[in-house]
């Protein structure tokens, strides 16, 4: 670590000194918060491998982060984003591959750090839960490359909160694209709220559901610190709406309140986020934190991983395989080389354009400028 004064000093990361052998590493720098972040794969005698994260600020390590849980076989290192919010929050949004019972599968994962701090827990998603096909396009996918199923990763969003994932499945032949982004803090802690004041007065109510719902309706709209008054009073309504909907029919009161903190999830992402060109063909949510693998309480931070596009996978070379993806994920190039020349193909609809070719030297960044990414 060089120092402004001048002169420089030598600093272990935390936890490589043991025996395991430390491969591929990473070195992101956040200059909003001046912080250096260490990615690597802690690899074992059995050949698989960790991946773990440090950070470094004012010369204090972060204790580190076990990005994984449990070892895997991972060749190349991980793709990383940071993004860092007004609130002082950051995501580390990190994609790899790796194999599995002779497949390879892609991961994704998003690490919260909010004022420094970790968020306690963090998830990791198999993105080949999002392809709807049903495994079996492995023949199809035979004649494919198996770098492209490794080229797969995490590229910067349309927004400080977004990112855009695309990765390559094995298991049936297509090409995926998805994107992941934090929900506002403010929407997060609104819907907790919600879910809190449903189960508070809802335990004793004795009146109807549609006061119930007036009710909560009510509080929900007095809130003043939370989210703007325009989406406030939208989801005060969505909320009054939803409790009258569903009141007779829930299990219970608390099953009520979840429900109603997830509806207004989904109902908030898209008025209170950046709208993309391209619309997504199904959403979910994801819970980032507490400490609990089981995620039997509410977290205070929700990512929503949006699937975007899914193509059938075409025929490309087998050097330098790589994809790319859009801002949005509406739109895919994929690259390779071939005779000394750069090779692409550009995504069209449903399916693909024919390959083309780039003279020698050709540059994928200048590619992409063409083309309007």
């Amino acid at each position: 670590m060089a120092h402004p004064a001048g002169g420089a000093e030598r600093l272990l990361v935390p936890g490589t000194d043991g025996a395991e052998l430390e491969l591929e590493p990473i070195l992101v720098y956040e200059e909003a918060s001046a912080t250096l972040f260490v990615l690597w794969l802690e690899r074992g005698a059995d050949g698989l491998s960790h991946l773990l994260l440090a950070a470094l600020t004012e010369s204090a390590w972060m204790e580190r982060v076990a990005v994984t849980r449990e070892a895997m076989a991972i060749e190349r290192p991980p793709t990383v984003v940071l993004n860092r919010e007004p609130s002082r929050r950051t995501v580390v949004h990190l994609a790899w591959s790796a194999e599995e019972a002779g497949n390879t599968l892609s991961f994704y994962s998003p690490i919260v750090l909010f004022m420094g701090e970790y968020a306690g827990w963090n998830p990791i998603v198999e993105l080949g839960r999002l392809d709807e096909h049903p495994a079996g396009g492995a023949e199809a996918a035979a004649a494919i490359p198996s770098a492209l199923f490794q080229a797969g990763g995490v590229a910067e969003g349309v927004d400080l909160r977004s990112v855009v994932l695309a990765f390559a499945s094995e298991a049936t032949g297509h090409l995926l694209t998805a994107r992941a982004r934090a929900l506002p803090l403010g929407l997060v802690a609104f819907a907790d709220e919600a879910r809190n004041h449903l189960i508070g007065v809802g335990s004793g109510w004795r009146r109807s559901g549609r006061e119930l719902a007036d009710e909560v309706a009510a509080h929900l709209e007095e809130l003043e610190h939370e989210i703007h008054a325009g989406a406030r009073a939208f989801l005060s309504r969505a909320a009054r709406s939803f409790i009258v909907e569903h009141v007779e029919t829930a299990v219970s009161n608390e099953e009520l309140a979840t429900a109603l903190r997830r509806h207004l999830l989904e109902a908030g992402a898209p008025i209170l986020s950046q709208e993309f060109e391209t619309p997504p063909q199904t959403c979910g949510l994801i819970e980032v934190g507490p400490d609990d693998a089981d995620q039997t309480q509410p977290a205070a931070h929700v990512v929503e991983l949006c699937r975007v596009s899914d193509r059938v996978l075409p025929t490309v070379g087998e050097d330098a395989v790589a994809i790319h993806a859009s801002r949005d994920g509406g739109l895919v190039l994929l690259t390779w080389r071939e005779d000394g020349a750069l090779r692409f193909r550009l995504s069209e609809g449903s399916g693909w354009s024919e390959p083309r070719s780039l003279e020698a030297g050709g540059d994928v960044d200048l590619l992409w400028q063409s083309i309007g990414r």
